[in-house]
């Protein structure tokens, strides 16, 4: 597995950007992570610095993640997406595989679940 990856994790609820915190810094203790809360702050983050994985919610004020995804996939074509979401229907699975997404985890995710997804990535 490649070292040193840089991560921006988005979602609107804390604690879910504190878990998925939690759960890729216990395995993996050289990955850098960013959280934000705002597509703002997300698209402001992609714009001034490299990640190689976003983990996104797809339900979000501002901007929805399918049309996040779509924003990233722009600035940055070879970052992996893990989309993380309450709202695991076929049709936002479809959505967000279209917009560019790697890989799809409904909520509420186990930490092996997490963890398997950005293993398949790395």
């Amino acid at each position: 597995m490649k070292k040193n990856i840089k991560i921006l994790v988005i979602d609107d609820e804390e604690n879910v950007l504190k878990s998925v915190r939690k759960v890729i810094l216990s395995k993996f203790h050289d990955f850098e992570i960013e959280l934000v809360s705002t597509s703002t702050q997300c698209l402001k983050h992609i714009t001034q610095m490299h990640f190689d994985l976003l983990i996104t919610d797809l339900i979000m004020p501002e901007i929805n993640g399918t049309d996040l995804i779509k924003k990233i996939r722009q600035i940055n074509g070879q970052i992996k997406i893990i989309v993380i979401t309450g709202n695991a229907t076929m049709k936002t699975y479809t959505e967000s595989n279209q917009a560019g997404a790697d890989i799809f985890i409904p909520k509420p995710f186990t930490r092996k679940e997490l963890l398997k997804a950005i293993n398949l990535l790395f």
